[in-house]
């Protein structure tokens, strides 16, 4: 397997556990009713908004000081959509309290 070239955002813990968070909800969201998946699905949203999370940290890395914290604030509300996506399935009956509560805690 080729090696890539590491950069100094990948050190962050909140790129660990980004990564972490997307796969779960890649996982999650995968036993979802199949009409969730497409677009405008409520699955195909939670995992974009899930991916957005560590996407904007990358982006905002080879940024300036004050650029880079303006795509943390933009991660935190990708972070914030992915919660709500989670209440509404709550709601909807495509995952229990348990799985939501872990995500976010």
């Amino acid at each position: 397997m080729e090696k890539f070239v590491t950069f100094k955002y990948e050190e962050l813990v909140v790129i660990r556990r980004s990564r972490e968070l997307a796969r779960e909800v890649y996982r999650e969201t995968h036993s979802w009713p199949k009409q969730e998946n497409y677009s405008g699905g409520l699955a195909n949203q939670a995992r974009r908004a899930s991916v957005s999370v560590s996407l904007n940290i990358a982006e905002g890395s080879g940024s300036t000081k004050p650029d880079f914290a303006r795509f943390v604030r933009i991660s935190i509300k990708s972070l914030l959509e992915v919660r709500e996506c989670f209440a509404v399935a709550l709601e909807l009956g495509y995952c229990s309290t348990n799985k939501k509560i872990r995500y976010f805690d």
